[in-house]
């Protein structure tokens, strides 16, 4: 009787440090976007396109043509979130899209260790470089109306 009491024991021990290794093994769907991008950025071609919007929720929509193809995508950034400026919307633009070769839809702008956004001045920054700008050189700043001599 202990014989069988010892094998069902080692039975369930067994079973359950299968569903443990097969459970380890799962891949999560984190773990499946960065694997994607790694994969992008080692094998990924690259092209540019248009970052058509900047949604609140971290994702990126863009626009980009592979031969003659036009690609309407976007990508969730909430895992490399920090490395989106404080005013994202100046990301509205040009940009450079990475695509795998065999499959042009598959793509993204950003990624742990590559960016292909390109940060515009935002309006501020602007103002801010044209008061300098006045301010150490007033001969260039005409006011309007009056000509130069």
């Amino acid at each position: 009787m202990t014989g069988v009491v010892i094998g069902v024991a080692a039975a369930l021990a067994a079973i359950l440090a299968a569903v443990l290794v097969l459970r380890k093994r799962r891949v999560t769907p984190e773990e499946r976007e960065r694997r994607r991008r790694a994969e992008l950025l080692d094998i990924g071609r690259s092209g540019d396109g248009i970052l058509t919007d900047v949604r609140e929720d971290g994702m990126l929509e863009y626009a980009y043509d592979v031969r003659g193809v036009t690609y309407r995508a976007s990508q969730d950034t909430s895992n490399v979130r920090e490395q989106l400026p404080p005013e994202p919307w100046t990301l509205i633009g040009p940009a450079t899209i990475r695509y795998h070769p065999r499959n042009p839809a598959n793509s993204m702008v950003l990624s742990e260790e590559w960016s292909g956004l390109r940060v515009r001045p935002s309006r501020s920054e602007t103002s801010i470089e044209l008061t300098n700008q006045e301010l150490e050189h007033p001969e260039l700043t005409q006011q309007s109306g009056e000509e130069t001599k």
